[in-house]
């Protein structure tokens, strides 16, 4: 339901596996369907639903001791501080959770977090910190074989090199972002990654 966009079903399947798993006294299956439950929720707009999710997934994982599990979830709260603001708050918790996964040498959660720090620093218009926070997203991710946050952080990228007036950089990296893009399966994240494409390729084409 969530690959497919049909968050409001997402949302109502990820309270009852929360509720089972509780019941069932699972409580890391109970914090990764909580945490997952925050993002669709965070994409129909219920942040305040989203943060009480996240709080009670980082109680989880911080009973359970697992760094890895807590250096995620903090990571998801600061993601989810860069709409609710503030900005601080957002550094704050991205940073911790950046230092504990590169410790761990977690390689995949370390590129999730480096995208979303990217996106914390283009909304504070810190566009050439972003670019790098982008281009050290890109081979983690690689290398954890997550090919849609590769795409999604190269995208960023030429985004950001655009805002920064590096224009034949962008329209290069949006090139490549385009053809990696198109080779992805069938999403809603693949539909909105093509929309960002075509509407930083409009935007270039002035400058170009």
């Amino acid at each position: 339901a969530f690959r497919r966009g049909a968050f409001e079903q997402a949302v109502m399947d990820w309270k009852e596996a929360v509720r089972l798993f509780e019941k069932e006294r699972k409580p890391n299956n109970q914090r990764e369907a909580l945490t997952l439950l925050s993002q669709a929720y965070q994409y129909i707009g219920q942040y305040s639903e989203a943060l009480k999710s996240l709080k009670s997934a980082l109680t989880l994982a911080e009973k359970s001791g697992d760094r890895r599990q807590i250096a995620s979830v903090l990571g998801n709260l600061g993601n989810l501080y860069i709409a609710l603001g503030p900005p601080d708050k957002a550094s704050q918790y991205l940073n911790e959770s950046l230092s504990m996964a590169k410790e761990l040498g977690d390689s995949g959660l370390s590129a999730t977090i480096l995208n979303n720090l990217g996106n914390l620093f283009v909304a504070q218009q810190k566009y050439n910190e972003a670019l790098g926070a982008y281009l050290e997203s890109m081979p983690l991710a690689k290398k954890s074989s997550n090919e849609l946050l590769a795409t999604r952080a190269l995208t960023n990228a030429a985004m950001a090199s655009m805002q920064n007036g590096q224009f034949k950089d962008s329209k290069a990296r949006l090139d490549r972002a385009f053809d990696e893009t198109r080779k992805l399966d069938p999403s809603h994240d693949k539909a909105y990654g093509l929309i960002n494409i075509g509407l930083t390729y409009y935007h270039l084409r002035s400058h170009l």
